[in-house]
This record gives structure tokens, C-alpha cells and sequence, in this order.
């Protein structure tokens, strides 16, 4: 695996966000969710940009600290606005919809192929 992008300053290394349903109705279905989530964000990690996957930063928080779910849905929408681009992978829940919506109203290119992703980070190395 070639990581040339490591000698890249880390201002031309680009950000992108994975989006992926994350809630489920069995925690064997959490836990494949979170698992495409992380094969996504691994790949992409290859690829030459740094990867924010909440379904790995927050995972398992559901309940904690007696929070509800809009917690997390709102601290996903801040990390979204602090990237450089969404990668959409697995099916689209409603919460995917979300954040393909605010990524698009804020500017924040959205893709949900790889090569597109690969074209993205070239060009934003590049810049």
C-alpha cells in the first residue's frame, strides 16, 4: 500500500465524513452497521485522506449519560460542517438523508463511489 500522501502538509490532507446508517432494531444489526461504517473509513484512510466515522466515535453511546438521540445527530451535523467532503455508503436511512442535505447546503461535496472519492482527494492534495 502506497501512502505517498504522508509527506503531504496536513493542510492539503482533506477530511471526509462517513455517512452510514448507524441506529438498527437488533444489536446484531448495530453492529453491521458500524462495521460497513468502518470498512468505508478504512478505505478511504488508503486512499490519502484523514476519515471522520462517528459510528466509531461514539458507538454504543445511545442511553449514555441520559442523552437522547439528537444529541449525537446534532454533534454529527458540527464534524460534517468541519470536513471537506461526505462519503455515502449502505443504505440511506433518514439520518443519512440528513446529513447529505446539510453537507449540500453548506457547500460540502457529497460522494458515494470510491473513484470519486480518489478524484477529490488528488485534486485537493493538488490545490
Amino acid at each position: 500500500m502506497d501512502l505517498y500522501w504522508l509527506d503531504v502538509e496536513i493542510d492539503r490532507i482533506p477530511l471526509v465524513y462517513v455517512a452510514a446508517p448507524y441506529r438498527a432494531n437488533t444489536e446484531y444489526q448495530l453492529e453491521r452497521n458500524i462495521r460497513v461504517a468502518e470498512i468505508a473509513a478504512l478505505e478511504i484512510w488508503k486512499r490519502g485522506a484523514a476519515v471522520m466515522c462517528p459510528h466509531k466515535n461514539t458507538a454504543h453511546f445511545g442511553g449514555a449519560l441520559g442523552l437522547g438521540d439528537e444529541t449525537w445527530l446534532k454533534g454529527d451535523l458540527a464534524m460534517i460542517k468541519r470536513c471537506d467532503a461526505l462519503f455515502v455508503t449502505g443504505d440511506i436511512s433518514e439520518g443519512v438523508r440528513q446529513e447529505i442535505e446539510f453537507a449540500k447546503n453548506n457547500d460540502i461535496p457529497v460522494f458515494d463511489s470510491y473513484g470519486d472519492v480518489d478524484d477529490f482527494i488528488w485534486m485537493y492534495i493538488q490545490t
